[in-house]
């Protein structure tokens, strides 16, 4: 048995009993997988909250529930259930007869998209179990990404045994030092995860079979569809956490937080206070969190207005210099001869191509003073708006009361709002130094060209 074979959770109120079709079936199923067996959508419900990931989910649609002071109450759905969670895996409706609305199906499909069947039990359990295990093998075939989330899922659960066992042998009250270690200066709850999670990852990355699992995937075949916008939804699901439906007492203020600063959605601000000072801040009167700001049209103004050329009449010197503000003045030579291209063809298609070429290259961050967000979060359903960032602009200070009156939108995840941290700090902070003068450029420079 591999742990990329998964754990299939049954919840049928008729599982355990032999002399019914659902009993035999779980007595075939158990013979050739491993399955959690529970009678009820709240066992189920506690299952998945334990355990976390299944191969597959079998579920009845309808489970008894007992009278109440003797009054007869309806059969309980897994509905609620369904709605509380995500799954990646394989979803079984398997109910006696097809009484589901068919509204409610069209819901459940959308949301498990191409994961969830509904059947029909049949009155020959033989028939049942070679279907359920049919459609396993080929769920298992044709997402063979469902195998580096069991293997992800076994490996974190056996790796938290594993760091919980040797932090306790090290220190048998370890969660409570690491608490108070941090107490004074950060919010030490988000403290301690962040250090279980550096442990966690480097269990990981150890991890050869998940390794092995990743690596697999990469002679996939690509699916249809519009690639470049499934990769702009990936990518901003990476750098992003949305907020917007969080209070400040559910999910307080951290370091990466984005809020809307005026009533026109044009002016944005990114806390950039260390999370060391945060609690601090949020703590003090006269205390104030920075916020670097930004413009959403800033990628237009820069970009477009500045460099995209007008193809019948091209100012060489505003072309040129706009390419200079958004690629920085330390050109390469690739991107000297694509500027070069531009300059000396009218050929519209030619001219727009190279254009985009070089667009493409301002995402490499090699601008000491702009740094642009791809996929920012101005909408929530346009996924091709880009934010640049300029360090030159203002850094505005907010108290803790005056930062919550304005609406929060997301976070930008780690490691990525370190990186812009990063890098507005070495602009900020760079020191400015004369250059030499010519004669001690030559004597320097003589000895090299002999």
């Amino acid at each position: 048995m591999t742990s990329e074979q998964g754990v299939i959770l049954y919840a049928d109120d008729h599982v355990f009993d032999q002399r019914t079709q659902e009993g035999q079936l779980y007595g075939l199923l158990s013979k050739e997988f491993p399955v959690m067996a529970v009678e009820t959508v709240e066992m189920a419900e506690k299952a998945v909250n334990s355990i976390g990931t299944f191969s597959a989910l079998i579920l009845d649609w309808e489970f008894k529930v007992e009278p109440e002071e003797g009054v007869k109450r309806p059969p309980q759905t897994p509905e609620p259930f369904l709605e509380n969670h995500d799954f990646y895996s394989l979803i079984y409706i398997f109910s006696r007869k097809d009484n589901i609305d068919n509204l409610l199906k069209r819901k459940i499909s959308r949301k498990f998209s191409g994961r969830v069947q509904f059947k029909t039990k049949s009155n020959d359990v033989q028939k049942d179990f070679k279907d359920i295990k049919k459609d396993l093998m080929l769920w298992k075939k044709e997402n063979k990404k469902s195998v580096v989330a069991l293997k992800w899922s076994s490996t974190i659960n056996t790796s938290i045994q594993n760091i919980f066992s040797e932090l306790t042998r090290a220190d048998v009250n370890w969660i409570n030092d690491l608490y108070k270690s941090a107490d004074s200066d950060v919010s030490p709850e988000i403290e301690v995860v962040n250090l279980m999670q550096c442990i966690l990852s480097e269990r990981l990355i150890t991890n050869k079979d998940l390794l092995t699992s990743i690596a697999e995937l990469k002679n996939e075949q690509e699916p249809n569809g519009d690639r470049a916008k499934e990769v702009a939804r990936l990518t901003r699901r990476l750098y992003y956490t949305k907020l917007d439906s969080f209070s400040f007492e559910e999910v307080p203020v951290m370091t990466g937080d984005v809020f809307v600063l005026n009533s026109t959605k044009t002016k944005y601000g990114i806390v950039i206070t260390p999370e060391c000072d945060v609690r601090h801040i949020k703590g003090k009167n006269g205390e104030h969190f920075e916020l670097l700001t930004f413009e959403r049209h800033a990628a237009k103004k820069i970009m477009k207005s500045n460099v995209r050329p007008n193809v019948s009449k091209l100012d060489k010197g505003v072309f040129y210099n706009g390419l200079k503000e958004i690629l920085g003045t330390d050109l390469t030579r690739n991107q000297k001869q694509k500027i070069s291209r531009i300059i000396n063809t009218h050929e519209k298609d030619q001219v727009l191509k190279q254009t985009e070429s070089l667009y493409k290259d301002a995402l490499n961050q090699n601008h000491k003073r702009l740094h642009l967000l791809p996929s920012f979060y101005f909408t929530k359903t346009k996924v091709n708006e880009l934010a640049i960032l300029d360090f030159r602009n203002t850094v505005l200070q907010k108290s803790g009361v005056e930062l919550e009156s304005y609406h929060r939108i997301c976070k930008i995840n780690s490691p990525f709002i370190q990186e812009i941290r990063q890098r507005y700090l070495a602009y900020i902070g760079r020191v400015g130094v004369p250059a030499p003068v010519e004669s001690l450029k030559e004597i320097n420079t003589r000895p090299l060209v002999g």
